[in-house]
Formats: structure tokens, C-alpha cells, sequence
């Protein structure tokens, strides 16, 4: 007696086990085993077990039933591993979100006892109805420049850039008659280092970037308030985020270092008159009210930086916010380290200037630069300033050791051994 061996459903479909119909035409058929084989694209070891009664054949309906068995079990592990990214993405959210936490309450510690806390601030009394706004756009702390095309960059050098956009600003402005001003800061405060390039150019880690960052803009600030009322409003940028991918909910958005020293800023000088640090609500996009025009801030890395798109981004972004019954007088950006002041718009340069990517990789040289504007009841004037040359610039003080940790073109660090024969 012949014992046939039971296979299951789903192992004759993986083995391509032929249709009862096919098995009937075989058996019935007078071709060779070699000619049946050719045919249905199986063994002749095959065609003569068909013939020998030892291989069932799949009707149609068990094939389709094993056919949506198979998809079911492909769609149960599709969602399985959905699953797995969507639960090691919300781990690593919220670890970022337990590091900056503990990172903002652990430097929250080092200022209440250091020099930091210990300053006093002063309040100016209204002599205009004008009001000035400084941009602080892509300030790229950590970065360092060596020698391209004439231009450096590193903590020092941005401390001088920022000591003498404060001393310019204060000229025009004084000059006006103005004692309330606006820092407004479009994001990118410090550099990337997601890209190798990036990487190799920061001056140090970016827990110590993000302490000389906040020494040197607390000292901006100070500056400015000896002789204005100082606002501060800040936005995130692209180049500061935490993580890997952008995000444009606000949970995601707010994992960015800009949003880090916004905090410590706020943290620094609450209580002191004379400067309000505004809490961040949206860290991509802010309107406010500066002298009764309604000045959107945003970084521009929403395609709306390019030269070919601004028109058309800042127009889509008005007509957005009028939906909503608000109306935006101008909107200030950066992101691609480009000055340009238009009627409804400007777009700010950055403190870098020229550096490997914009002369390698974009085929353009760019002078370190911010905006400035001005605003009345009546209208808005926007005034670049060049911030290339820094001469007789003392700068901000700060850590210097913080500004070495890449030190390049340094032969004291390089070790040559000899190879021995």
C-alpha cells in the first residue's frame, strides 16, 4: 500500500505544487515525462510521483484561502515592525527630552552661583515712538573658518562681529532717538554637526557651544540694554535641531538647541528690568507686535529662503495668517546666509561669512552681515550691516578653552612615527 505524506496548505503554495486540474491533465497525458516537465516547469522526478497517485494537487479554493492566509500574515508583520520604529522613535523623543531637561535644570544650577546671576539691568524711558529691531540670524556658534578666501571664524571672531553689530545698531539707533529695540533671533544659533565636514569644523561639543553661546549673547544683551529696553523673541532653525529629521509638530520642533539657549536666556534674566526674554509658544513661526506692525519671525527652511520662491512663500504664509483674521506687515528670515530687504520681507546674512560649503559646494562667496530695522507708526526701513571687518573689536569675553577642541592647522598636535625597516 502506497502512503501519500500530508503537506499543509501553505507548503504545496511555497513549493509550487501543481493544481488538481494540472494533475489530471498529466496523468491523462500522452507526452513524455521530459515534455510534462518542460511544460508545467517541474522535475520529471516530479511528473512521475504525479503519475504514481504520491502528490495531491490544490483545488482553487483552498489556494485562495491559503493565498489570503499569506497576505494576512505579510500584513501582520508590516504592522509589527511599524510598530517597533514607532516605539523606538518615541524613545529616543523622550530621551532627548529628559537630556535637555536635565541639561537646562543642571545649567540652571552652575548660573544661580556663578557671576552670571550677579548683574543689574536698567529701564529707559520712552523718548520716541519709534522702535528698533535687530535680526539675529544663523550665528553658527562652534563653527570655526580657517582661511577661506580671506574670511575666519570662530568664538572670537563672533564675539568682535556681534560687539560691533551692537555698536553700529546703537549709533542709528541713538541717532533716532530710540530707547526700545527687538533681538530677534531666526534660528540656526549654533552650527550642525550631522554632516562630516560639520563635524570636523566644530570648536568643541555642543554642551560646551551652547554654555559660550549663551555667555556671549547674555553680553550682546547687556550691552544693548545700557542704552535701550531690550525685547527677545527667538525661533528654531534647522541647523540646531536635536534630531536626525526635521519636525514641524511642535513636540518635535522644540527638540533644538536654539530653543536650549532661549530658555537659559529666559532663565538669566528673569526678574530684570529693562529685558524681557518672550516665552517661545511656536518654536518655527512667531508674530509680534512692534509699534502696532505685526513682524513674523521664521528661520526660512521651508523653501521660503530662496530667492525664487520668496514672493510667493511670504505670500502664502500672509494669506495663512489672514485666514485667521491676523495681518502680517513683514516677515524676517535667514537661513541661506544671503542679505536681501524687500518690501514685506528681508532676509538676513549670517556672522559666518564665507566658509568650505557656500565656496565649494554653492559656488558663491558670502560677507558676514546682519539686518537691522526700524520702525515707526507709519513704516519699516531695513538697513544691512556688514560685519566682514572687525578691527579695533575687542569682543565679548568668554572661555577660551572652549574654542580649541578641533584646534586646526596646529602642528604641535600632529605625531609622526617613524616606520622602522
Amino acid at each position: 500500500m502506497i502512503v501519500r505524506k500530508e503537506t499543509n496548505l501553505t507548503e504545496k503554495i511555497k513549493s509550487k505544487t501543481l493544481f488538481q486540474s494540472e494533475i489530471e491533465t498529466i496523468i491523462s497525458s500522452e507526452e513524455s515525462n521530459k515534455e510534462l516537465a518542460h511544460r508545467y516547469n517541474v522535475s520529471k522526478r516530479t511528473i512521475q510521483r504525479v503519475k504514481a497517485g504520491l502528490i495531491d494537487g490544490i483545488e482553487d479554493e483552498d489556494y485562495q484561502l491559503c493565498d489570503e492566509s499569506i497576505k494576512m500574515k505579510y500584513q501582520l508583520q508590516r504592522s509589527r515592525e511599524a510598530n517597533q520604529r514607532i516605539n523606538k522613535t518615541n524613545r529616543e523623543t523622550f530621551r532627548i527630552a529628559d537630556l535637555i531637561q536635565t541639561m537646562t535644570d543642571e545649567f540652571i544650577e552652575v548660573v544661580e552661583n556663578s557671576k552670571h546671576h550677579n548683574f543689574t539691568t536698567k529701564i529707559h524711558p520712552n523718548k520716541t515712538n519709534e522702535i528698533g529691531v535687530i535680526q539675529l540670524s544663523d550665528l553658527h556658534f562652534g563653527e570655526r573658518v580657517t582661511e577661506v578666501n580671506g574670511n575666519e571664524f570662530n568664538f572670537e571672531v563672533a564675539s568682535k562681529r556681534l560687539q560691533k553689530l551692537a555698536d553700529k545698531s546703537t549709533q542709528m539707533f541713538k541717532a533716532r532717538g530710540i530707547t526700545s529695540i527687538v533681538l530677534a533671533c531666526t534660528g540656526d544659533l549654533i552650527n550642525s554637526d550631522r554632516r562630516l565636514d560639520e563635524v570636523t569644523s566644530n570648536a568643541n561639543n555642543r554642551a560646551k557651544v551652547i554654555y559660550t553661546a549663551v555667555e556671549i549673547l547674555k553680553q550682546l544683551i547687556q550691552h544693548l540694554n545700557q542704552e535701550f529696553n531690550v525685547t527677545v523673541a527667538t525661533v528654531c532653525g534647522n541647523e540646531s535641531r536635536i534630531n536626525k529629521d526635521l519636525g514641524w509638530v511642535d513636540f518635535m520642533a522644540f527638540d533644538n538647541f536654539d530653543a536650549v539657549i532661549h530658555m537659559f536666556l529666559e532663565f538669566i534674566f528673569k526678574d530684570k528690568e529693562g529685558v524681557t526674554v518672550l516665552p517661545m509658544k511656536d518654536p518655527l513661526e512667531m508674530v509680534i507686535d512692534v509699534n502696532g506692525h505685526n513682524l513674523c519671525l521664521i528661520h526660512g527652511h521651508n523653501g521660503l529662503a530662496s530667492d525664487s520662491a520668496c514672493e510667493s512663500k511670504v505670500t502664502q504664509l500672509r494669506a495663512k495668517y489672514a485666514a485667521q483674521n491676523v495681518r502680517i506687515d513683514y516677515v524676517i528670515f535667514g537661513h541661506i546666509h544671503s542679505s536681501r530687504i524687500s518690501d514685506l520681507f528681508a532676509r538676513s546674512s549670517s556672522i559666518v561669512g564665507g566658509n568650505a560649503y557656500s565656496d565649494k559646494a554653492l559656488g558663491f562667496t558670502s560677507r558676514a552681515a546682519q539686518n537691522i530695522y526700524i520702525f515707526d507708526v507709519d513704516g519699516i526701513d531695513g538697513i544691512k550691516i556688514d560685519l566682514q571687518k572687525y578691527d579695533y573689536y575687542k569682543g565679548y569675553d568668554f572661555d577660551k578653552s572652549n574654542d580649541v577642541y578641533m584646534k586646526q592647522n596646529d602642528k604641535s598636535n600632529i605625531i609622526i612615527q617613524k616606520v622602522i625597516k
